[in-house]
């Protein structure tokens, strides 16, 4: 994916680094048009024309780009979100665990508490390459394995026993699915739309500054630098699970120290 270039840049760098290739690229695109414009195409310059396009590239560049963002934001509180219903979930079997005809019950404690410690420490980690921890993994296992020794001779006993088998289903459905959040992005499609965007604001501004002024200089620079910061902020928010504006396993904190 087209994120996957930046993962271990930061993200101030981010919001450094496009503007500035942008604005080079401006300057390039701009030496070359005037080159062009007295040797070879004799391009004329077209004020009502210009002046038309930019506010047309402009409007469509940063339309797209809000569309992106508006949707890469969704897509962050709804994985957040569903952080803090795996955490729920957990706090409701360790609340089940306290009805006394569990006899494994302090058993099953420890292993939620430390499969817990580990989606912080382990789960947490990974999740930036967009896979769960095998240390997590493994104490899930063992977590199930203590759940099936609990006795289930009396129909109260089959009752808990189905119910706590229940929520731990839901524990290990809450991981996959942080799992499968870590690797959403957004489809290729709309980088290279985005991109397209980008390049046509940029080829109709250096057309402008074909006749350059210090006003239309600073406008455009102006312009193209704000693009790219929304831009830019796309592309961080499309990684949910990295950087320093990344998902916190808050949630799971404090659900390990209810439990604990």
């Amino acid at each position: 994916m087209f994120n996957n270039l930046f993962d271990y840049l930061p993200e101030w760098q981010i919001f450094l680094l496009f503007p500035a290739v942008s604005l080079t690229i401006l300057a390039v695109v701009t030496f070359v048009f005037k080159k062009l414009s007295t040797s070879v195409l004799s391009l004329d310059y077209d004020t009502d024309v210009t002046d038309t396009a930019t506010q047309n590239t402009l409007s469509a560049a940063f339309v797209i780009l809000s569309f992106s963002f508006v949707m890469v934001m969704g897509n962050s509180d709804r994985f957040e979100n569903d952080v803090t219903i795996e955490a729920t979930r957990i706090t409701s079997l360790d609340r089940l665990l306290m009805i006394d005809d569990i006899p494994q019950a302090a058993a099953i404690k420890n292993k939620l508490i430390a499969y817990t410690q580990s989606i912080i420490q382990n789960d947490w980690k990974t999740l930036v390459v967009g896979r769960g921890s095998p240390i997590t993994e493994a104490l899930l296992k063992d977590l199930y394995l203590e759940v099936k020794k609990i006795p289930a001779s009396t129909p109260r006993q089959v009752a808990i026993f189905i119910e706590i088998v229940k929520k731990t289903d839901d524990i290990f459905l809450s991981r996959e699915v942080r799992i499968m959040n870590s690797n959403s992005h957004l489809p290729g499609l709309f980088w290279f739309v985005n991109f397209l965007c980008l390049m046509a604001v940029i080829t109709i501004a250096a057309i402008r500054l074909l006749q350059p002024t210090t006003t239309r200089l600073i406008v455009l620079a102006t312009q193209v630098i704000m693009l790219n910061f929304l831009f830019s902020a796309v592309l961080i928010v499309d990684s949910p699970f990295k950087g320093d504006t990344r998902i916190g396993a808050g949630p799971l904190i404090r659900a390990v120290s209810k439990m604990q």
